[in-house]
């Protein structure tokens, strides 16, 4: 009893004191020190995050301030001649240093717009400040706008990515130029507040320096295109940026000069013609258009099966196995609309005397249509039209005197594919199925289920 107990104390004092901590971190009772700034007698007033303005008393000298964030600042104001408000003063507390800092010339209301080449990061996180701590601040999911409500020039803004909101990749260190009124990256800072997130980024390039601030304004020759959508990668995939409806300007404020930009325009910002594919010379700070791919997507899939047959195919087989190939392509009138052509070999154990297995044969085509659930998961339902042979050996009579048999029916086959993408170029497919043949007046079915992995050509 003694023991359980004492246990329990030490639970909820932890408790307690990760509560205290966190609370202490987050918001600080300071105190302000203005003695030092009071020129004269002239009135003077303060405000600090959502707080409304107050009035410094004559002879105070200390201000306390109640509940204040690392994300605040100190805002003073001098009464002019008693009639007008002179400028705005900005302070910020170093938590590292444990001291007060004048911000000058402060920029208010900082939005910046990251991105990745990589389409499979989605979240984001940054900070503020002189040297990143573990006081992060996360991008709503989905989004890639950091708005501050003041930001001081003197600082780093620290920009850190991830595919799964939990590995975070190297910090991006942004410095803001007021002369250009832009951001420049610093140098990469790999080693730098990373904590324990163990795991580097892959999608900074190589001994590249990424490119700030690029802009390119598109047009169509025909005035009814109204809808642009865009990409950047070595590959285009399916996460797609849009333009805000009826403009043409696409701003990159991070772009991989190593990859391409992909563009598509629409009329009704549904069907989406071909993809233009973009590429960025530093020298001439030029954009080129390169050569249209016209060609279709192409890929193909060999895989394994098993499938099983109903009772009434049970006194012949119940079971069969084997492999084939699948192969997909776009198709002309829609790109999510896929002709979808395979082949297969299998063989069954049959249940009877007259014939000991059969050898069959699948071929068939048909029409699939891919539909995005997740990033990396893509579902293909098929149907597909073809020929189904058996061929075995077959003696009838009992006498020793097998002959070659061949069984040649039609078969509608229906299946659901889906696609898991393993790189950008190849995918892992599981593919439930099921078929019907006809062979005079019977009708047979089977089903089951194939796996494979899909290659894009």
């Amino acid at each position: 009893m003694r023991s359980s107990f004492w246990k329990r104390f030490c639970i909820v004092a932890m408790l307690i004191f990760s509560t205290l901590q966190f609370l202490s971190a987050v918001s600080r009772e300071l105190s302000f020190e203005v003695g030092t700034i009071l020129e004269s007698d002239s009135p003077y007033r303060y405000r600090y995050a959502q707080h409304p303005w107050a009035t410094i008393k004559d002879g105070q000298t200390v201000l306390d301030l109640h509940s204040f964030d690392d994300n605040d600042c100190l805002v003073i104001q001098r009464n002019v001649e008693g009639t007008a408000w002179d400028e705005e003063h900005y302070y910020r507390f170093d938590s590292m240093e444990g001291k007060w800092h004048l911000i000058q010339n402060p920029l208010l209301d900082v939005r910046l717009s990251v991105s990745s080449p990589d389409a499979s990061v989605t979240s984001f996180r940054y900070q503020a400040g002189t040297t990143p701590s573990k006081d992060w601040k996360f991008v709503e999911q989905g989004k890639t706008l950091i708005e501050l409500p003041w930001f001081d020039p003197a600082t780093l803004l620290f920009v850190q990515q991830s595919k799964d909101g939990k590995d975070w990749g190297d910090v991006y260190r942004y410095q803001y130029d007021p002369e250009t009124k832009s951001w420049n990256v610093l140098p990469l800072a790999s080693a730098i507040g990373r904590g324990n997130d163990s795991h580097p980024s892959r999608t900074q390039p190589k001994n590249q320096e990424p490119l700030i601030g690029l802009r390119l304004n598109i047009s169509a020759p025909d005035t009814s295109y109204t809808s642009f959508r865009y990409q950047t990668g070595t590959i285009a995939g399916t996460e797609w940026v849009a333009v805000e409806q009826g403009k043409t300007l696409i701003e990159l404020p991070w772009f991989d000069p190593t990859s391409l930009l992909f563009v598509q325009q629409s009329k009704d910002g549904k069907d989406w013609g071909d993809v233009y594919r973009y590429q960025y010379d530093a020298e001439t700070k030029v954009w080129r258009v390169l050569p249209s791919s016209s060609e279709p997507e192409r890929s193909i899939s060999p895989f394994v099966m098993l499938l099983r047959t109903t009772e009434s195919l049970h006194h012949i087989y119940e079971a069969r196995y084997g492999g084939g190939v699948e192969y997909m392509q776009e198709s002309p009138l829609h790109p999510q609309l896929m002709l979808v052509g395979d082949l297969a070999v299998s063989g069954a154990s049959l249940n009877n005397i007259w014939i000991e297995r059969f050898l069959i044969l699948d071929a068939s085509l048909g029409l699939g249509y891919r539909i995005p659930l997740m990033k990396h998961l893509n579902l293909v339902p098929s149907v597909m039209y073809g020929l189904l042979v058996h061929m075995g050996n077959a003696d009838f009579t009992n006498d020793g005197s097998a002959k070659r048999q061949f069984y040649i029916d039609q078969q509608l086959r229906g299946s659901l594919s889906f696609e898991y993408a393993l790189t950008e170029r190849m995918c892992a497919v599981i593919r439930p199925e099921a078929l019907v043949f006809f062979e005079a007046n019977h009708i047979g079915m089977q089903y089951g289920i194939g796996a494979g992995l899909q290659f894009k050509l």
